[in-house]
């Protein structure tokens, strides 16, 4: 007989699979939709199914969030004569059930299974870089900021990144130095500001977290022969790469720059005047959204100085920020159903009295959502990593193996 837990881990990594990281590596013409919709399907059912298994809170939140599902149902019948007129309208909040589903199933000790997603990330990224885009890996590509990879599988590889620096601070382990600083190197080098902002709030929080919740002393001396060894790596490589290539320097420093700068002639500007333009139908649609009638809206954002379109009308509105996307389809009450899990889980694990390290992971990366949904979507898994967090609340802290 199949176990739970093993059921909860194939969903999870369906939900993982969904990111380009994994779909890159497909041959051209794989629907990638279509997995998207099963995985949604499978998380409504697993939900439903081990819906005694949640808390009370989750209960009352699973009713709720029904029941605004079934309203859209309702409303796009009653307008359309459809249940399912668009389905970029529905994709907005349809993530929430991952959030159900895995946070229901992983009651049944999915946790233990934790410990191999940052490995399969890890794995899937090396795959596609050397399989795919080996290209990236070039001083050409740096400079003429050919990234590769997209910032979604660039923000999935934090996820590993967190995980090795906290078994550093947990464990001492030289290895996990490495492999920390590995993932770090890429995370600089594929060039994604929001990441890099994701990136120093989340090792804020796993320090922050280490010190106040871990119960635990680091001490630097059991580490400082690696950090000596890197040391010495760096500075030589510095003298190798960087003083014959300023250029790299250059770059570095201006994209840190941009970051300072929401309204310049970057893309943090180009979100920034998007915003603006559809501020007003926000602003009109405060409380519920604009929904389906939003789809229909011609596009109303412009190439600067011309009347080029920057998106295609009857595609739907392609928002840069989770906040601008939630709030034009759906308004405050769309927002507030996304918040809530969120603001929920992390309430309670600030509470605990001590967390262990995979609870460090997972609070670390949930709580940089809310800065990179600045900028962008928040992505599928992050909703599903949410539901393995809530799992967690529910535990008692145990001495990490």
């Amino acid at each position: 007989m199949i176990k739970f837990k093993t059921i909860g881990f194939f969903l999870i990594l369906l939900i993982l699979s969904t990111d380009r990281l994994f779909l890159d590596t497909i041959p051209a013409g794989f629907p990638a939709k279509a997995v998207s919709y099963l995985a949604v399907g499978i998380s409504l059912v697993t939900a439903i199914f081990f819906f005694n298994r949640m808390n009370k809170v989750m209960r009352f939140f699973f009713i709720v969030f029904n029941a605004y599902i079934l309203f859209l149902v309702l409303d796009s019948y009653q307008n359309y004569n459809s249940f399912f007129k668009y389905p970029h309208v529905f994709s907005k909040v349809l993530p929430l059930y991952f959030t159900f589903a895995i946070y229901a199933i992983s009651r049944q000790g999915i946790d233990d299974q934790f410990r191999k997603i940052p490995f399969i990330i890890l794995s899937a990224f090396f795959v596609q870089l050397i399989l795919v885009k080996s290209h990236v890996l070039s001083f050409s590509a740096f400079y003429t900021h050919d990234r590769g990879f997209p910032v979604t599988s660039v923000y999935l590889l934090l996820i590993p990144c967190l995980y090795f620096f906290n078994k550093l601070l947990y464990t001492y382990r030289q290895k996990y130095l490495y492999l920390f600083l590995l993932t770090l190197f890429f995370i600089v080098f594929l060039q994604h500001r929001t990441v890099w902002i994701a990136t120093v709030v989340s090792i804020t929080v796993s320090c922050i977290l280490f010190v106040w919740k871990s119960k635990m002393n680091f001490s630097i001396a059991r580490i400082m022969p690696s950090l000596l060894l890197i040391a010495i790596v760096f500075f030589i490589g510095f003298e190798l790469v960087i003083l014959k290539n300023p250029e790299i320097l250059d770059k570095l420093e201006t994209r840190a720059m941009e970051i300072f700068d929401p309204t310049g002639e970057n893309t943090a500007g180009w979100r920034y005047d998007q915003f603006i333009s559809y501020w007003p139908f926000i602003e009109e649609n405060m409380l519920a959204g604009l929904r389906f009638e939003g789809y229909e809206l011609p596009v109303q954002f412009y190439v600067h100085d011309t009347d080029e379109l920057r998106f295609f009308d009857d595609t739907g509105h392609h928002f840069h920020s989770f906040y601008t996307d939630i709030l034009f389809y759906h308004g405050l009450v769309g927002f507030l159903l996304m918040s809530f899990p969120i603001i929920y889980y992390m309430r309670q694990a600030f509470l605990k009295n001590k967390i262990t390290l995979i609870e460090a992971v997972l609070l670390a990366f949930i709580c940089n959502g809310f800065f990179y949904g600045v900028s962008y979507w928040l992505p599928s898994y992050f909703f599903a990593l949410l539901g393995i967090g809530l799992r967690f609340n529910e535990m008692e802290a145990e001495e990490e193996p």
